[in-house]
């Protein structure tokens, strides 16, 4: 059983984690773990690029809203 969860929670949950992600690269690079910085880094930018999807999808949708 999966419980729904809104589009607008879980944009804000995915920004917390982009927040939490940078926090533990900033973390790692401080005690020279360049390697796992990078991993969090690659996962930083794939976040990036679902949340520039889901914001340019929200804006087709609104355009075509005000355009019906």
């Amino acid at each position: 059983m999966s419980a729904h969860i809104d589009m607008p929670s879980k944009i804000t949950f995915a920004r917390s984690l982009r927040h939490c992600l940078h926090q533990l690269m900033d973390d790692a690079l401080s005690h020279d773990l360049k390697i796992p910085a990078l991993h969090l880094r690659i996962a930083i930018l794939e976040l990036d690029e679902l949340l520039d999807m889901q914001a340019s999808q929200d804006s087709a949708k609104s355009k075509d809203r005000s355009v019906a």
